[in-house]
């Protein structure tokens, strides 16, 4: 594997992992605050919506990673150059997106190097 393939997995499981801590971190409340019982997180009814709530947040935080590297472009604060590397300009808000956009799309991101962020 290429290390532009092991970035772009990486990024894909440290995202779902997030997710994952959050729901988990929602299980909890709900069993110290609601009073509902443990054996109702253990059915296979309640794993499957785990599944389905993770799905859903890896895909939802890819379209927002996306959608903010395609407002970037538009708003002419980022600029793909000719030999594939982009850059940004100083003071670009969506800078920490476009780079997560960077890395789930599986761009080398050594090529990235600018005012000690790695983008």
């Amino acid at each position: 594997m290429n290390r532009a393939t092991v970035i772009s997995i990486r990024t894909h499981l440290v995202t779902a992992s997030i997710a994952a801590m959050a729901i988990d971190a929602i299980v909890l409340v709900a069993i110290d605050l609601c009073g509902i019982r443990e054996s109702a997180f253990e059915t296979t009814d309640f794993r499957l919506a785990v599944v389905t709530l993770i799905a859903i947040a890896l895909a939802s935080t890819r379209l927002l990673a996306f959608v903010a590297y395609r407002r970037a472009l538009t708003q002419r604060r980022i600029f793909v150059r000719t030999d594939g590397v982009v850059d940004s300009q100083y003071g670009c808000r969506l800078r920490l997106l476009v780079l997560l956009h960077l890395r789930f799309s599986g761009m080398n991101a050594e090529r990235y190097v600018q005012d000690g962020l790695l983008i």
